[in-house]
């Protein structure tokens, strides 16, 4: 299944074949990190929106040939982002103050599957 997300993932960033031109279907992730915290995202690359549990449906920000950009904020005192590297189907979450020069990132191993219900608004 890893490997079919893989490629629904370069689909996504360079356009499928014509023996491939039904769109993908939305999939769910469920990325755990070795503290044991969860992540669980829905993905539609076909429409180009994520959500991740408790939060509303957004758009993916931009989609690289080695990952997928959920977000990425930045403010003078934080920066915040979220990607899915494509390769290892990682879920990479990363702060970065600036001010202080501290950097955390907590990396989680991802599974695909179906959609689930995440909350959050629509």
């Amino acid at each position: 299944m890893r490997l079919f997300v893989a490629a629904l993932l370069g689909c996504a960033a360079y356009g499928c074949s014509p023996s491939s031109a039904v769109a993908p279907k939305p999939f769910g992730l469920t990325c755990t990190a070795p503290n044991g915290a969860i992540v669980r995202l829905n993905l539609d690359l076909a429409r180009n929106l994520y959500q991740k549990e408790g939060f509303p449906i957004l758009p993916i920000e931009a989609v690289t040939p080695k990952r997928v950009v959920l977000t990425h904020q930045a403010t003078p005192a934080l920066a915040v982002s979220a990607v899915l590297e494509r390769g290892t189907l990682t879920y990479v979450a990363t702060s970065e103050d600036p001010i202080k020069h501290e950097r955390t990132e907590t990396r989680y191993a991802c599974v695909s599957g179906p959609m689930f219900d995440v909350g959050g608004t629509d």
